[in-house]
């Protein structure tokens, strides 16, 4: 299953390569449904697993990192939980 899997990795690179140049922020998730879409259309045998993929990902160091969404280190006061 593996030596099957190394076969197409170049494929599934070289199509994470194409996408990032067009969408540089793009997450693994919307990587994973994305590549889905285009397999069937470029007749790739093969199915793009998501832990595959970021299996694959992180090999090549192309996963990004994790977006933080909240500011804790703010110069605002800061109240405490009351409930």
């Amino acid at each position: 299953m593996r030596d099957q899997a190394l076969l197409h990795e170049p494929f599934a690179v070289d199509a994470v390569r194409r996408i990032r140049q067009y969408l540089p922020r793009v997450g693994g998730r919307k990587l994973h449904r994305m590549l889905a879409e285009v397999a069937p259309l470029k007749g790739w045998s093969f199915r793009v697993g998501r832990d595959w993929l970021f299996d694959l990902l992180r090999e090549h160091h192309l996963l990004l990192p994790r977006q933080r969404t909240t500011d804790s280190n703010h110069g605002l006061p800061v109240y405490p939980n009351r409930l």
